[in-house]
């Protein structure tokens, strides 16, 4: 039977599985702390160390190209020991290494360091870890549940660079890296202790059938084989499209804040603007959702990846004026909002859930390597002195994106294997 057929209606699916999402988000928001922190740190390492805006963003470089190599790593050992084990693991290791950020400088070397343990930790922590619990017990409404996770880059761009910025009011910036690490424990920690149950640790009640038969009925996913995913052109274009949206998302992120400051703003002005790129994250994240459980999923991405062009044309433009970088930001998070979403879901759809740790972790692993970005930009700005070069490219990077994702096609037909019930 296919997988609609097999599990609960989607009020079902919600009703079991509410908790899930909630903890997993928390957890998925929580393991952002470092990189949505980052734009507003640059400023305190500056002036602290007189490291240049590259040198700061450059330990983002060093993780994502040993996310390469350890995010399929980390795909794996879901597959193997489930997403509950390993992300109760990678929480503890993500907020130790969040907390090693306080010892670095004022070498460079030691703040690179701290970032080759921070890969190592968020081996655990990768989206795979947290799509996999969601998506294996949602099946009717998994777009709409797994937008609700990825939601999670939202609510840390509307909150982590504020509350960042306001933790450095009262404490220097190493106690700033203590304090969101203790910040982290307190919120995600007990909600992924209790709450953070899979569908294989914790089986889906089927409506009507006895509940000692339940138990005894694991589930058997069907999809591709890694081979078959990775020789898929398929595979190429979702990972390759990962990659670019990334390196944009990410490289926005970092530096938004100090273009934002080139463009006239104060320093808590373009850290408060910050929260709208969360804002349209969060509604890109539930509008695409929405639209992914009821329409053709490439349509949709294709589509969603359009909207960030005109922000970044109006970012490109400013007259120092809030409600003009405002929209500009609301573009720019839809857009970045969208794309973490559909990737996912359509990495459930065309590679079904037999193997999807470990493909969809290799394709996190080239998505990360988006976080190089931040030091070339930082890079462009310091040779140029301007972000223009930046902000002009973006647009046409984001239409090839949409080109890519707007020809997959339909979907395969997998077939969901359930066990006999005695």
């Amino acid at each position: 039977m296919s997988e609609a057929q097999a599990g609960p209606g989607g009020i079902e699916e919600w009703r079991q599985g509410s908790f899930l999402v909630v903890a997993s988000t928390a957890a998925f928001t929580t393991c952002l702390l470092h990189s949505y922190s980052l734009g507003v740190m640059i400023g305190p390492l500056e002036a602290e160390f007189g490291w240049t805006r590259a040198q700061v963003t450059s330990g983002m470089m060093v993780s994502s190209v040993m996310a390469l190599f350890m995010a399929p790593i980390g795909g794996m050992l879901v597959d193997r020991w489930g997403p509950r084990r390993i992300g109760l693991i990678g929480i503890f290791a993500y907020l130790g290494g969040l907390s090693l950020f306080s010892l670095a400088g004022p070498a460079l070397w030691s703040w690179l360091a701290v970032w080759i343990v921070m890969a190592l930790c968020t081996t655990f922590t990768k989206p795979g870890t947290w799509s996999t619990a969601v998506s294996s017990r949602f099946v009717r409404q998994r777009g709409l549940a797994i937008a609700v996770l990825f939601c999670a880059s939202g609510i840390a761009n509307s909150t982590v660079p504020v509350l960042t910025q306001t933790l450095l009011q009262y404490l220097d910036w190493r106690m700033t890296y203590l304090a969101l690490a203790g910040i982290g424990l307190v919120i995600a920690s007990p909600l992924l202790w209790f709450f953070f149950y899979d569908a294989h640790a914790k089986p889906l009640r089927m409506p009507g059938a006895e509940p000692s038969r339940q138990s005894a009925a694991p589930t058997v996913y069907a999809g591709l084989e890694v081979r078959e995913a990775l020789l898929s052109s398929r595979f190429v274009r979702l990972a390759l499209t990962g990659a670019l949206m990334a390196g944009l998302t990410v490289g926005t992120n970092v530096h938004f804040v100090s273009i934002l400051i080139e463009a006239g703003f104060s320093r808590m002005g373009a850290a408060a603007t910050t929260s709208f790129l969360g804002m349209g994250a969060i509604a890109g994240h539930i509008l695409i959702g929405v639209l992914l459980d009821r329409y053709s999923g490439p349509k949709i991405g294709g589509l969603a990846f359009l909207i960030p062009i005109p922000g970044y044309f109006m970012l490109a433009n400013l007259d120092g004026t809030a409600p003009a970088a405002a929209m500009a930001a609301i573009c720019i998070g839809f857009g970045a909002g969208s794309q973490s979403g559909v990737l996912a879901y359509l990495s459930t759809r065309y590679f079904g859930l037999k193997k999807f740790g470990t493909i969809y972790g290799m394709i996190i692993g080239i998505t990360t390597t988006g976080a190089a970005w931040p030091a070339l930009i930082g890079h462009l700005y310091d040779t140029t002195g301007t972000y223009q070069g930046y902000l002009q490219i973006a647009g046409p990077i984001y239409l090839v994106c949409a080109l890519m994702v707007l020809t997959l096609g339909a979907y395969p037909e997998f077939q969901r294997r359930e066990a006999v019930l005695a």
